[in-house]
């Protein structure tokens, strides 16, 4: 065992220093930097080994710029995941809730009373509006029809999954190309600040060559 520490050890102080993720925990648990780690070998009077570490902090992008302009947001449905996740996320982010359509109508009028916007009666009225965001918050067997009645050009968030099958996911990718829809997934974890740093850290070059992700 302490032959096979110390050809290890060897090893390892020849090596160059070595860009390694390691946790900053912060709010969400995310991790801030990444940090240059020259692992030394230090001897101890019982002939064993330790490790001494030393850190270089770089610091990592872990947001996305806000628009300067944000457009009010139209959305589609009033079901638990925009009541948990995505009226909080706006507010948070300072993005105005415009109005909100869903076909049990009550439920909608509580949640507008609740948060100050208004109701849309119906998916027509609500698909209607000019100069805004669609949040389609949406069952999957919904997306392609409320898709296909918003205005040409128009900006739509889309809750995941896209479509049920294969077969609705590309009729949602025709429609969203028929009616030049600027339309995305709600693959929100791509946003989480430990992907933008880990994004950050692979655009300026830290992690090297990436061959795969697990």
């Amino acid at each position: 065992k302490r032959q096979i520490l110390n050809i290890t050890g060897q090893i390892l102080l020849q090596m160059p220093p070595k860009w390694l993720p390691i946790p900053k925990h912060s709010a969400g648990g995310m991790f801030a930097s990444l940090v240059s780690n020259r692992l030394n070998l230090v001897a101890r009077a019982n002939g064993g080994l330790k490790w001494r570490r030393c850190f270089t902090m770089i610091e990592l992008s872990q947001s996305w710029p806000l628009p300067d302009d944000p457009l009010p947001i139209v959305i589609f449905g009033a079901g638990s995941i925009v009541t948990d996740a995505h009226i909080p996320a706006y507010s948070a982010c300072g993005f105005a809730i415009r109005g909100i359509y869903d076909p049990d109508l009550e439920k909608a009028q509580a949640l507008a009373k609740k948060h100050g916007f208004v109701t849309y009666a119906t998916a027509q009225e609500a698909a209607a509006q000019d100069d805004v965001i669609f949040d389609l918050a949406t069952p999957p067997d919904a997306h392609a029809e409320m898709l296909a009645i918003l205005p040409e050009g128009a900006g739509v968030l889309i809750q995941k999954p896209m479509g049920s099958d294969l077969a609705a996911a590309t009729q949602i990718l025709e429609i969203c190309r028929k009616r030049s829809l600027r339309a995305a997934v709600n693959f929100q974890l791509r946003f989480a600040p430990m992907m933008l740093a880990l994004r950050d850290a692979i655009d300026r070059g830290l992690l090297g060559e990436i061959v795969d992700f697990d």
